[in-house]
C-alpha cells in the first residue's frame, strides 16, 4: 500500500522530483552521446573521457516577488541536502525586500563554518507549474560561483522539444540568486 507522506507529497517536491527526472535523463543522454564518441576515435581513453565529463548541477529558473509585488526572474540552485534556503545580498538588494535579524551557523564541507546574520522572507513562483509559496531566505554575500563552471555543449544531445526544462539555459554558466533547500 502506499504511504499517505508519498500521497500528499508538495508541489515544489514535485518540481524538485521533476527536475532531478530531467537530469538523470540529461545524463544518460549525454553518457550515450559520450560512449558514442569515444567508439567512433578509439584513441581516447577512459581516463580521458573522465576528465572531460561535467556533472549537471540542479538548477531551476522561477519567479521571485519583488517589495512592489511584480514577479521577478531569479536562477536557483536545488539542494536537497541543505537544512536553510539562502539568497544572495545582491538579489535581497535588488528586489528590495525587507530584511530582519537572524541569526544562523552555516557549516559546509570540511567543517568550514559561516555565519548569516539577516534574513527575508519571500513568494516564489514556478515558472511552469501552478505552484507558489512563501519561504525564509538567509542573506548570504554569495551562494556559488557561475554553475555550471564552463559552457557545456549540447548540440548533439537529443533533447525532446516536449519536455519544459526548470532551467532552459542549464548549460550556460550564469550566476545563482538562490538556493532552495528540500524543505517542501
Amino acid at each position: 500500500t502506499p504511504n499517505m507522506a508519498d500521497e500528499e507529497q508538495s508541489p515544489l517536491s514535485s518540481l524538485i522530483q521533476t527536475c532531478s527526472t530531467i537530469l538523470r535523463n540529461l545524463h544518460s543522454i549525454k553518457q550515450r552521446i559520450a560512449c558514442k564518441e569515444v567508439d567512433s576515435d578509439q584513441s581516447i581513453s577512459f581516463t580521458d573521457r573522465m576528465h572531460t565529463q561535467k556533472a549537471i548541477i540542479p538548477t531551476a529558473l522561477i519567479y521571485i516577488q519583488d517589495k512592489y509585488g511584480m514577479m521577478q526572474p531569479a536562477r536557483a540552485l536545488l539542494d536537497s541536502c541543505s537544512e536553510l534556503n539562502f539568497i544572495t545580498e545582491e538579489t535581497a538588494k535588488r528586489l528590495q525586500l525587507k530584511r530582519f535579524f537572524s541569526h544562523q551557523e552555516i557549516s559546509s564541507i570540511s567543517d568550514i563554518r559561516s555565519n548569516s546574520k539577516y534574513a527575508v522572507n519571500a513568494k516564489i513562483k514556478s515558472r511552469i507549474e501552478d505552484f507558489t509559496c512563501i519561504s525564509q531566505f538567509a542573506i548570504t554575500k554569495q551562494i556559488t560561483t557561475q554553475i555550471p563552471s564552463s559552457f557545456i555543449n549540447t548540440s548533439k544531445w537529443d533533447i525532446p522539444a516536449s519536455l519544459q526544462l526548470a532551467d532552459p539555459y542549464f548549460y550556460k554558466p550564469q550566476r545563482i540568486d538562490l538556493l532552495l533547500n528540500a524543505e517542501f
